[in-house]
């Protein structure tokens, strides 16, 4: 009777085991379960807070458009939001006024700082003040511009030794030329690689820049005619094109009825690169291209490619990423400088010997 006993003894011995396990794995999955709740909620609250604590810049640029413009903007964006924080920016399209008042906007949202590449050189100098005075800090970008010197800060490329490093080059590859030089108006930048060229080019023959405050391209019918005529290199037009839209269909249209007066000139200095493939489309059409040499300052893709295929002799190559960077540096420093202060970034010479070293799809 007892043998006959010993096995539903066993079995239920077993059955009580296997609920024990059961009711332990129950309460370790609920525990798991727990813990992986826990987790992402403090996840989910840590992000909410951090959401919260974004801080806030601004960035006021003349045309989100244009390749340039918008390799500065986006290399900005970029490295605010590694930070956590948030980049509003506006397009004001070249209007100044219009600049002015989204620059104001921004500082009433709440911007801490607000990256401005001015549209001209002249109308934002009551903007500059009111914002820096509200606590919103003024980093300008590319350029300066009247009032600069209240703004926390300028980010630039190094103008100046770009244009004198393309002279310093046609010197030593050119043995003479006829020179029209190729700008915009109302653009300080334009203007500085403008002046350092000639003012290397010409040496102790020139007193002062034959640019002292600009002409337009409109009314400019008068030739220059800065050197002698026994001098290797003569200014003997300059041409400036308005800032604002469609600035290369301009520099076509203006260099194109400078050929059609009769060509008076072997060498095009282009201000950017955008000025430069107008004038190179205009030689092209007139049939000149091989006889006129070009060069400008940008290392844009543009640029880059026209460095390969034409008559394109040199570039000066500016840095986006590099000024964008710089300019988010002074945006999150809390070092105190001198309202006003520049920063000054690299430039360097590009020419066709090396042009195939480069990416020629993207700024560097």
């Amino acid at each position: 009777m007892l043998k006959k006993m010993e096995k539903p003894i066993t079995y239920l011995k077993d059955a009580g085991r296997r609920k024990n396990l059961a009711a332990v794995f129950i309460c370790l999955n609920l525990i798991l379960l727990s813990c992986v709740c826990v987790f992402f909620s403090i996840n989910l609250h840590t992000a909410f807070l951090k959401e919260k604590e974004s801080r806030i810049f601004g960035a006021v640029f003349p045309d989100t458009a244009d390749d340039y413009y918008r390799e500065i903007l986006m290399q900005i964006e970029t490295n605010i939001q590694a930070e956590g924080d948030l980049l509003l920016s506006r397009d004001c399209g070249y209007d100044i006024e219009l600049q002015g008042r989204q620059m104001l906007e921004l500082a009433d949202r709440g911007a801490e700082a607000v990256f401005v590449c001015p549209a001209a050189d002249r109308g934002l100098e009551e903007e500059i003040r009111r914002c820096m005075q509200c606590g919103t800090r003024v980093i300008l970008v590319g350029r300066g511009c009247a009032g600069e010197e209240e703004a926390q800060a300028l980010v630039l490329s190094d103008d100046e030794k770009a244009g004198e490093t393309l002279a310093g080059y046609i010197d030593v590859k050119v043995k003479s030329a006829r020179i029209l030089l190729l700008g915009r108006e109302k653009d300080s930048s334009s203007r500085a690689r403008t002046e350092s060229f000639c003012r290397r080019i010409l040496g102790d023959k020139i007193e002062k820049s034959p640019l002292p405050g600009g002409e337009s391209a409109k009314t400019n019918d008068k030739d220059d005619n800065t050197g002698s005529s026994h001098d290797p290199f003569q200014i003997v037009r300059r041409v400036q094109v308005e800032n604002g839209e469609k600035e290369m269909e301009k520099a076509r249209s203006y260099i194109g009825r400078e050929l059609q007066r009769g060509r008076k000139f072997d060498l095009i200095f282009a201000a950017d690169e955008k000025l430069a493939a107008g004038a190179y489309a205009a030689l092209r059409e007139a049939g000149e291209e091989k006889h006129v040499q070009i060069v400008a300052v940008d290392g844009s893709p543009v640029g880059k490619r026209m460095l390969r295929s034409s008559g394109y002799l040199a570039t000066v190559m500016e840095y986006p990423s590099v000024l964008a960077g710089e300019a988010v540096r002074q945006a999150y420093s809390e070092l105190e400088m001198p309202p006003g202060s520049r920063i000054l970034t690299q430039v360097k010479l590009v020419t066709k010997n090396i042009i195939y070293s480069y990416d020629i799809d993207k700024w560097e």
